[in-house]
């Protein structure tokens, strides 16, 4: 497993990259970036892949407090950053064993949480509001029911609002709006607006800007 707690910093791949790879089997608290510890343990042998954008963890709003952040990533774990994603401060981003994130452009805003057991991908354009959960596990699951796990898909062009969740087996389509607090289980129809608990088509054909 490897575990890196960051408060604010801008990650190009060869830092990502180094952080991963001198993970250890010691505990050894580190300065990241001159702000707060960054705590590195166990395998090496997970990876986060950036092409050409950047990966900025613990980003601030002017006048913002940079609070705690977590991306953990466990033994064979993987995130691939396809273009220019922000996970805003406050942040927890953590991947079982295996698991498989893929983050296109956009951003997370504060406190924010990703729990990725299997797989989850993020689109590009993506406006995500603060406190917004998203998991791809229920971690538990009722007898008779399906799987706990399913993967996670959210389309090019979503706006998420804020303390929404985003739950097990939902694909978000391009262009979809989820109200702030709602709670997703079933899949959005591209350019729908979703609100409520559990969540409910409030309107089609929307844009967003």
């Amino acid at each position: 497993m490897v575990a890196v707690a960051y408060m604010a910093r801008a990650v190009r791949v060869r830092h990502v990259e180094s952080c991963v790879a001198m993970a250890g089997a010691r505990d050894r608290p580190r300065p990241a970036g001159g702000r707060g510890p960054c705590v590195r343990r166990g395998r090496p042998n997970a990876r986060i892949t950036l092409s050409d954008g950047l990966l900025h963890l613990g980003a601030r709003w002017p006048h913002f407090a940079a609070l705690p952040c977590v991306l953990k990533l466990d033994s064979g774990a993987a995130i691939t950053v396809k273009g220019r994603f922000r996970l805003h401060t406050g942040f927890v981003c953590a991947l079982a064993p295996g698991a498989r994130l893929t983050l296109g452009s956009g951003y997370m805003n504060y406190r924010g949480t990703i729990d990725c057991f299997a797989d989850i991908r993020i689109g590009d354009r993506v406006a995500i509001g603060p406190d917004v959960v998203i998991r791809d596990s229920d971690n538990h699951a009722l007898a008779g029911r399906g799987p706990a796990t399913a993967p996670v898909v959210i389309g090019d062009d979503v706006w998420i609002g804020q303390r929404a969740m985003i739950l097990k087996g939902v694909t978000i389509g391009d262009g979809a709006v989820v109200a702030a607090g709602a709670v997703v289980t079933r899949d959005v129809a591209p350019r729908s607006l979703v609100g409520g608990v559990p969540a409910r088509v409030l309107r089609t054909g929307v844009q967003w800007q």
